[in-house]
């Protein structure tokens, strides 16, 4: 994907887009999207959008969380002993991180 000149695309990818390394690079060439990620996302949370007192209704959801993240991405490392394992590391970029709770469960 990439920005298209004079267009204001936002690509919504539900569960496609799994790759904190891919979020990285569409966050550099400014391509706008939104994803479903898998509930154990590990991140660390830089900010909060939530206010107190602010109304979480949603009509048919509820919002739990509104913030500002950094994700953990996994680099690929050789051991000493030639095997493969990835260690986590966080990635520069910063994304908003939104989850939304169905009053329907």
């Amino acid at each position: 994907m990439k920005k298209e000149t004079g267009r204001q695309n936002i690509y919504l990818l539900d569960r496609g887009l799994q790759s904190t390394r891919t979020m990285k690079a569409f966050t550099m060439e400014r391509v706008a999207f939104i994803c479903r990620a898998k509930e154990n996302r590990k991140f660390v949370e830089l900010e909060s959008f939530m206010a107190e007192g602010q109304d979480l209704d949603m009509g048919e959801s509820r919002l739990i969380r509104d913030c500002k993240v950094q994700l953990y991405t996994g680099i690929l490392i050789n051991n000493k002993r030639g095997n493969k394992h990835y260690r986590e590391e966080l990635v520069e970029s910063h994304f908003r991180l939104v989850v939304v709770e169905s009053k329907a469960r």
